[in-house]
């Protein structure tokens, strides 16, 4: 059980030292940054320790990073993206699935070599 010393922040427990900005990181959702602006808007500093940190704070703080897209839920979306552009045959579509630049990038001297390295079949 947690005892007054440590805190617990997404199912993970914490000492009470560790600072608030790490801990937020931990999760992976932000960067150091965006965390800044986030703890400021919870009335948070980026210094603050977590036994600082009231437990109301920290639940609500817990909460709007929950509700965060991050990692592989992030990935998901993109791949999700790029497979309904090449389903519905859009201009990008079609330069996913050649694997060239989407972007509008040269493909006159540039474009060979990353399409030989990020072919889905690679022979040796």
């Amino acid at each position: 059980m947690a005892n007054r010393d440590q805190f617990r922040f997404f199912d993970r427990l914490y000492p009470a030292k560790t600072p608030i900005l790490k801990v937020c990181r931990s999760v992976g959702a932000l960067g150091f940054s965006s965390l800044e602006v986030v703890l400021s808007r919870f009335g948070c500093n980026s210094g603050s320790k977590v036994g600082a940190v009231p437990s109301a704070t920290l639940r609500k703080l817990e909460s709007w990073v929950r509700s965060l897209r991050s990692g592989r839920t992030v990935r998901r979306v993109q791949l999700s993206s790029i497979f309904d552009k090449k389903r519905s045959g859009s201009f990008e579509g079609m330069r996913h699935s050649q694997l060239l630049p989407v972007r509008g990038q040269r493909t006159h001297s540039n474009a060979k070599t990353a399409a030989r390295c990020s072919s889905p079949t690679r022979t040796k």
